[in-house]
């Protein structure tokens, strides 16, 4: 059996992407979205040529944007673990404004339980500003600089003490250029308890 193309139709051009970050998610989207922003990489395990870090974002209507890391470490369970169940919980009901999370940000070193990427050996909280054109932690670090922070009004960042430290609960704020930045944060970080 032989089958014909219509006369109109069009052979698809696979037109390669350009190296930089894309995401599946809309961040000015109502509601819950569940998706990834995609590294250009070309890892074994990934036909796409992706690596694709898990991102959420919750929004509704206007108020802040909380943007909320985990897995900076990949040895540190408790925030992936910790913003897992913030996103099966949460309804956008319950807030005002947007949350963005990456509940597991160096998703190699998660995947690896190891503190530092296995791919590039880099530790991800040393890697700012990032670079796009640089090893696959160099660039989620520019995406969280260069996309992310500027849409932020507060930024979390979960951290325990992996597989070498035992930290008591506690919270660490950065200091702030300003009186009324600083006490900002120090009412953000009371909000925890």
């Amino acid at each position: 059996m032989t089958v014909q193309r219509p006369a109109n139709t069009v052979r698809a051009t696979i037109i390669p992407r350009n190296n930089s970050v894309y995401t599946s998610v809309d961040f000015d989207r109502e509601g819950k979205q569940i998706g990834f922003f995609h590294v250009p990489q070309s890892p074994h395990d990934d036909a796409w040529g992706t690596v694709r870090v898990p991102l959420a974002v919750i929004k509704n209507g206007d108020g802040p944007t909380v943007l909320i890391e985990g897995g900076n470490h990949g040895d540190e369970y408790e925030g992936p673990i910790a913003l897992g169940e913030l996103l099966r919980e949460i309804d956008p009901r319950d807030i005002a404004g947007r949350i963005i999370a990456i509940p597991a940000i160096n998703i190699r070193a998660v995947e690896a339980g190891t503190r530092t990427s296995p791919v590039d050996g880099l530790n991800f909280n040393r890697s700012f500003p990032g670079d796009f054109n640089g090893t696959l932690t160099s660039q989620i670090a520019a995406y969280v600089h260069d996309v992310l922070f500027p849409m932020a009004d507060y930024f979390l960042d979960l951290h325990s003490g992996g597989s070498s430290l035992m930290i008591l609960p506690s919270a660490i704020i950065e200091p702030s250029p300003t009186a009324q930045g600083h006490r900002k944060n120090i009412k953000a970080t009371l909000a925890f308890g």
